[in-house]
């Protein structure tokens, strides 16, 4: 089974305690405001490393802290007044979302992203941040969610998860390669007199335990699957057992809603995370023109670049190309990745040459070696026959955002119909790719872009960025990575269900 977001959590079994995850990845334990204890500075903005132990640091967070406050949920016994403010008539406390952060005197951050996770040995790889301008007054249904959600996705923060982060470091120290981790939350045992055991991190000590109890008293006589549910709950908060599978995270972030002109300062607008089972990398486009390479190349065994009607393979006279220089390093592209070419003499043989020295009438014979210059694609990818394929990636942006090849068509990707959001990356920058009326894929995007021969400008806010595509020793060519998004999935506790005389036996 794969991890997942929950939609709202569940502090009966977590405690009010949340994983903060910052901008730059550090990371502190932060308390949900279920009581008036626990909005004390203390539980607030508490940091910690990559390498503490989560089961360690529940107990240093706390402090001696009641195990009925860490356990409790918000209750503010008005179930029956009636208020016309929204925030009595729904309390958000637990669900997933994002907010302003109300101890922002703690935070550099303005945002923040909280997303439950329940936690299994399969990991999401990613966490990412989407904005869609505008409030949303409007009616969403199946129908128009493409048009007006997906299709309107901005990214604004994508958190890494793997172990190329901190964050991914402590996850895979903690519930990936940790041996103490629970295989299972909760053993149950239906045999008399046999006992089931609450697995989970303890409360005052710190580490994993398993603490046993009869279940045979709720099992002797038919009870409401109600009663059942509380008994299950309860016992993690009377036993001072954490449930060791669902992590509260909150990510931190800022957003400048923008124009390629202005700011939105004052601009209202929504915002989406979603965990990401994977981001695959599908292909690239690049704005760097490969050197010109002859109609009759061929490439042979070990990646040699031949000509048969030329010493340079890169030298086209008849279409202005001077060929080969030592000054700049030259580069082809195949299957969207660039391998640079070295140039180098090999010797071929001994011949019988005759030469003349000075201004004598005697021409000698002698044997020499003798030497040709070839030309050789450095990669471990054999290459051999895929001529036709080399130098196909040239892509860029035009005025209306749209991906265009270098003959201004429109550049089409494999499988585009096979998932609901692609991104392309520029610059270190994540964009929403989608597909146009007019047939294009088209960037959903605060930024402007505009591409010169050398260079390409992005603007937003009012601000332009030069970049250089020009390519030496020191700056390879530039590729924009078009990336797959596959989302984790998102559940929620049943805790709707319509108390009637069949619900209180069973229920799907």
């Amino acid at each position: 089974m794969k991890s997942f977001g929950l939609l709202r959590t569940n502090v009966g079994l977590t405690t009010n305690i949340k994983v903060m995850v910052k901008s730059n990845y550090s990371l502190s334990l932060d308390s949900i405001d279920s009581a008036e204890e626990l909005s004390l500075d203390s539980y607030k903005d508490v940091s910690f490393i990559k390498t503490n132990y989560y089961d360690e640091l529940i107990p240093y967070f706390y402090k001696e802290l009641p195990s009925e406050i860490a356990f409790s949920i918000k209750y503010d016994n008005d179930v029956d007044t009636m208020g016309d403010d929204f925030s009595d008539q729904y309390d958000e406390i637990y669900q997933y979302g994002a907010r302003n952060i109300v101890n922002n005197k703690n935070y550099l951050e303005e945002f923040e992203y909280f997303a439950p996770l329940y936690l299994t040995n399969n990991l999401p790889k990613k966490f990412i941040i989407f904005r869609v301008d505008g409030p949303g007054l409007g009616v969403l249904s199946k129908d128009n969610f493409t048009s007006e959600i997906i299709n309107n996705l901005k990214v604004i923060k994508l958190f890494d998860m793997t172990k190329e982060s901190p964050l991914g470091e402590w996850l895979d120290m903690n519930f990936i390669s940790n041996e103490f981790f629970p295989k299972t939350p909760l053993d149950m045992d239906f045999r008399n007199l046999e006992f089931s055991t609450w697995n989970g991190i303890d409360y005052k000590t710190g580490g994993y335990t398993s603490k046993s109890r009869f279940i045979d008293d709720i099992l002797d006589e038919e009870k409401e699957i109600f009663v059942m549910d509380k008994f299950i709950l309860d016992s993690y908060r009377d036993n001072k057992v954490v449930f060791p599978n669902i992590m509260n995270f909150s990510f931190l972030f800022d957003d400048s809603p923008s124009t390629p002109d202005e700011k939105r300062k004052w601009s209202l607008n929504r915002y989406l995370g979603f965990y990401l089972d994977d981001m695959e990398m599908v292909q690239t486009i690049s704005p760097y023109i490969t050197p010109f390479l002859r109609d009759d190349i061929v490439i042979m065994d070990g990646n040699i670049i031949y000509s048969p009607t030329s010493t340079d393979p890169f030298s086209d006279e008849e279409h202005g190309n001077e060929g080969w220089v030592s000054t700049r390093p030259f580069y082809v592209e195949y299957n969207g990745s660039y391998y640079k070419v070295e140039q180098f003499v090999e010797s071929v043989g001994v011949s019988l040459q005759k030469s003349k020295k000075g201004k004598s009438k005697f021409i000698t014979e002698s044997y020499q070696t003798t030497e040709v210059t070839r030309y050789r694609i450095i990669s471990d990818i054999d290459l051999t026959g895929k001529e036709s394929e080399l130098n196909q990636n040239f892509g860029l942006i035009d005025s209306d955002n749209r991906l265009i090849d270098y003959n201004i068509n429109f550049i089409e990707i494999d499988g585009f119909e096979d998932a609901d959001v692609w991104v392309i990356e520029i610059d270190g920058i994540l964009h929403n790719l989608v597909a146009d009326d007019d047939g294009s894929i088209k960037i959903v995007t605060d930024y402007s872009f505009e591409f010169n021969q050398n260079d390409y400008d992005y603007k937003v806010a009012g601000e332009s960025t030069k970049i250089s595509t020009l390519v030496d020793y020191d700056n390879p060519p530039k590729v924009f990575k078009i990336y797959k998004l596959k989302f984790s999935d998102i559940k929620d506790f049943d805790d709707r269900i319509i108390d009637t005389e069949y619900s209180k036996y069973e229920y799907s």
